[in-house]
């Protein structure tokens, strides 16, 4: 068994080692910024500045960038934590999925409905099974012979 998890762990790091292609390195932050650095600074200089006036005045500060100026296009908006669907978070954990979901959504309706009726199901769903089980063990039970 020890050889076996020592060549599998060997076989992980050999293929990381192969496709890793700098992967590892640390990225220079300061270049990617630079430019939303600049237009920090400019605003910080002139209070008061919207995106549609930089866009306007300071064509070239945002020549590069894709910046909304349309608020729903915030990650959070509209979207349920961690892209999961409300009704498996109901389904997966239960009431405490249900808990959860109402918490992070700040009181969705439709979602928090969404995560009881996964916890419905999924609390249906379990009780059929024991009881199928429940039945079948009685049923085996019963029919054997005792010698």
């Amino acid at each position: 068994m020890k050889k076996l998890t020592i060549l599998f762990i060997l076989s992980f790091t050999i293929f990381s080692q192969i496709h890793a292609e700098d992967v590892f390195t640390k990225p220079n932050t300061d270049q990617e910024f630079h430019q939303l650095n600049k237009i920090e600074a400019f605003v910080n200089a002139n209070e008061g500045k919207t995106l549609a006036n930089i866009k306007t005045e300071n064509p070239e500060l945002v020549a590069n960038l894709n910046i909304s100026d349309n608020v729903s296009a915030s990650i959070l908006e509209g979207e349920l934590p961690g892209n999961i669907p409300a009704f498996w978070w109901g389904f997966c954990l239960g009431i405490l999925g249900i808990l959860l979901l109402y918490l992070l959504t700040d009181g969705d309706k439709d979602a928090v409905n969404k995560a009881v009726k996964g916890c419905a199901i999924s609390m249906g769903t379990i009780a059929v099974v024991y009881l199928g089980l429940v039945i079948f063990a009685l049923i085996a039970g019963s029919s054997t012979y005792y010698y």
